[in-house]
């Protein structure tokens, strides 16, 4: 079965977050959002939302890995203190964790186009031809503020 690969990014210009924000909220779970309701949107308009999603994260540490998890719980069940519309009440999302001895190729995916979708966000006017690349493969990107 052919699988049709999207790439849905979020780049959080910390600093510029930190200062726009009285409480900036953690940037990981401002990304984590971004790209949750971006995914919402993606399986809807391919009509998989009533699939079961899993949504698979690399392992950083346990306390990391249980804050990752509660982030994305208090998101998917829309308890999250970030305000959003998206509604994943139809939907069946799980996180997986998964560490780099598993050799997810999604996670190598991940590691290989995280960069230069940063780059690009951080030096908008620099020469990326990486990301030129993946451009073409982004269902949405997010740069914030």
């Amino acid at each position: 079965m052919w699988m049709k690969a999207a790439i849905i990014a979020s780049v959080i210009r910390k600093e510029k977050h930190r200062d726009k924000y009285p409480e900036p909220g953690n940037p990981y779970d401002v990304a984590l959002q971004f790209c949750m309701e971006r995914l919402h949107e993606f399986l809807t308009v391919n009509d998989q939302q009533s699939k079961h999603t899993h949504i698979v994260f690399e392992k950083r540490g346990v306390k990391e890995d249980a804050e990752l998890a509660r982030a994305f719980d208090l998101i998917a069940s829309r308890r999250s203190p970030l305000y959003s519309w998206t509604n994943y009440s139809n939907m069946t999302l799980e996180a997986r964790f998964a560490g780099k001895s598993m050799n997810s190729t999604g996670l190598q995916l991940a590691d290989l186009t995280a960069r230069p979708i940063a780059l690009k966000a951080l030096r908008p006017d620099q020469s990326n031809r990486a990301y030129d690349i993946i451009a073409a493969k982004c269902y949405a990107r997010k740069f914030f503020p």
